[in-house]
């Protein structure tokens, strides 16, 4: 996954159409075949699907394709393209020795299928989670080809990031430069700078404790191992202020459970407080903190709460739900 500033609707644009390949992605993905091939578009109204389809016979291959499967010489490229209003997108790719055409019964030895898949979701205003996956028929069980095909992807969606972003963004891939010097990133913060940090436990854990108070803004992918140990802690009430209706909650059962077994609608995702999708505001009440989302500062106030995974440090909260 990655955090893209840009619009929604222009990066699913610039998926749906690859000829930009040829002139951006050259060296790993992109040929001249790309551009100079027609495509052809059909849209299923009904079922809500785009589909684009560029074949290209006689192809260069492109090293993203001739150093993963071996093909030497000149290809078939066919890219079939499904796009599932409004954020999944798949990309069937076959590649084959020019010449090689599947068998009338659907076998094809000689062709290499790849799949990529985008799941585009917007997170923000101009804001984007890019999350995206490469899957594919032949050597499933070759680390190298995963690897090299992982990096390599990986290198496509940055490279269209840099595009838009060009000097203000900067990629240091830890294979090629080993790990982020923090130090060099971070000592330095000028006034009114947030930081915006993404990724495995160690580097939030490392980036928190090298920031100031206040300016961090992290997204978890898992709970901090902490609050996943927190004990269930005892039964309390919730007090929902706009009925006025109160809902127990019993040890074990979490607030957003309880209430929604009550029959209201709150807006949630993660369940294990690390997106931040059910943050409430609590009108009255001290609330136990056990996510990984709000800074100590926030805690310290009281002002919202997770309700997937806090509880409440008294008897009774009142929630503005």
């Amino acid at each position: 996954m990655e955090p893209i500033d840009a619009d929604y609707g222009l990066l699913v644009d610039n998926l749906l159409d690859l000829s930009h390949e040829t002139y951006l992605h050259g060296g790993h993905i992109g040929t001249p075949e790309v551009a100079e091939t027609p495509i052809t578009t059909e849209v299923d109204e009904g079922a809500g699907i785009v589909r684009v389809s560029r074949h290209m016979d006689d192809a260069e291959c492109p090293p993203f394709y001739a150093r993963s499967t071996g093909i030497s010489g000149r290809i078939d490229r066919w890219q079939d393209i499904e796009y599932h209003t409004p954020c999944l997108y798949v990309l069937h790719s076959r590649v084959a020795p020019t010449g090689a055409v599947p068998a009338p019964d659907g076998g094809d030895p000689e062709g290499f299928h790849t799949e990529i898949t985008y799941a585009v979701t917007p997170s923000g205003d101009g804001k984007v989670y890019d999350f995206w996956a490469v899957s594919r028929d032949w050597a499933t069980d070759d680390a190298e080809v995963t690897e090299f095909l992982y990096k390599n992807n990986r290198t496509v969606v940055m490279q269209d990031v840099d595009a838009r972003y060009g000097d203000r963004v900067r990629i240091v891939p830890e294979d090629e430069s080993g790990l982020l010097d923090l130090a060099s990133v971070l000592d330095d913060v000028a006034p009114g700078t947030l930081v915006y940090c993404c990724g495995p436990g160690g580097l939030l854990d490392a980036v928190e404790a090298r920031c100031p108070a206040g300016i961090l803004r992290v997204e978890r992918f898992r709970p901090k191992e902490a609050d996943v140990q927190a004990p269930a802690g005892p039964e309390f009430e919730v007090v929902l202020a706009r009925s006025g209706r109160t809902v127990a909650v019993p040890p074990g059962v979490s607030v957003l459970d309880a209430v929604r077994e009550a029959g209201v609608e709150v807006l949630y995702s993660c369940t294990e407080g690390t997106c931040g999708t059910c943050e409430t505001e609590v009108v009255e009440g001290e609330p136990d903190h056990r996510d990984s989302v709000l800074t100590e500062e926030e805690r310290a106030a009281g002002e919202t709460m997770l309700i997937c995974v806090s509880r409440c440090r008294g008897r009774r909260l009142v929630l503005d739900l």
